[in-house]
């Protein structure tokens, strides 16, 4: 799984000024897999992060749970529920809003896919790249 946060749609009949957050899936095993949802979970600290069973458990610790979000896309080549055959691959799209824009610049949110080929959700930190501190600028 790859994640491009800032990617633009280019050329097409009608000219699209939104930025996406892209996740490309690969199916790299010898059997097909079903991608049934893609999912935005952010977290509001590390320790939501590190221990999310142990914010379910009490009542006080509600306003430290993940934020979740079922992204309902049409994917490409195809929209969800997907078969994936081995060797495909599958592009999922959610719009920039400025909420999720925050969420990406905080650094704590994960995209997520889940799907037949496991009981565990796949997930992957959206991060931005950022040049090594020792690059020369041009």
């Amino acid at each position: 799984m790859s994640i491009l946060p800032d990617a633009k749609l280019i050329g097409g009949v009608q000219v699209d000024k939104n930025a996406y957050l892209s996740v490309t899936v690969t199916n790299r095993g010898s059997a097909p897999t079903s991608i049934t949802h893609m999912v935005l979970y952010n977290y509001q600290s590390r320790l939501a992060q590190y221990f999310p069973r142990l914010l379910t458990r009490y009542r006080w610790m509600k306003k430290r749970r993940p934020q979740t979000f079922v992204i309902n896309t049409i994917g490409v080549p195809g929209p969800v529920p997907y078969v994936l055959q081995p060797g495909h691959t599958w592009v999922g799209m959610a719009t920039h809003t400025p909420d999720l824009e925050q969420m990406i610049e905080a650094g704590r949110l994960y995209v997520g896919i889940i799907g037949s080929h496991s009981d565990k959700t796949l997930f992957k930190r959206v991060q931005r790249w950022k040049p090594p501190k020792d690059a020369k600028a041009a």
